[in-house]
């Protein structure tokens, strides 16, 4: 890995009436980035974060019916997630050494999958009978 020394940006504004200064120093374009000195990042970590592999699926119910707006997400990472579109089917990019999703929907079981090293992945679900007793309705006029 290439080190940078330690340096400093500017915008040289002197003289110069205070509406263009501003404009010059909040439109340009934001192509840098910062680091808090003294901090260090170990490599396993950096690592971990930039290897990911793609997994693609499709989520069926039981009869073989695409399910659209079930939450998909990698399992102990509630940040990395994405639900279904309306042929039921998902892309996640999976952090490398977090093979299982979870899979859930309202009215079905909460499914935990391994992907391994799977690109392509169909789940199906099922339905969760002891979810709902009985439902209440309440009108307000």
């Amino acid at each position: 890995m290439k080190k940078c020394p330690n340096q400093t940006l500017g915008y040289g504004i002197r003289r110069t009436p205070i509406v263009l200064g501003l404009s010059a120093a909040l439109c340009m374009p934001a192509a840098f980035s910062y680091a808090n000195v003294g901090e260090r990042v170990d490599r396993e970590s950096v690592q971990s974060v930039l290897q990911t592999h793609t997994v693609k699926g499709t989520i069926v119910d039981e009869t073989g019916e695409p399910m659209i707006g079930v939450s998909v997400i990698v399992k102990g990472q509630s940040t990395v997630g994405t639900i279904t579109d309306f042929d039921g089917n998902f892309v996640l990019d999976v952090p490398a050494g977090k093979g299982i999703l979870e899979v859930s929907y309202i009215g079905y079981k909460t499914q935990e999958v391994a992907v391994g090293k799977n690109a392509q992945i169909t789940i199906k679900m099922e339905p969760d009978t002891q979810a709902l007793d009985e439902v209440v309705v309440i009108g307000y006029g």
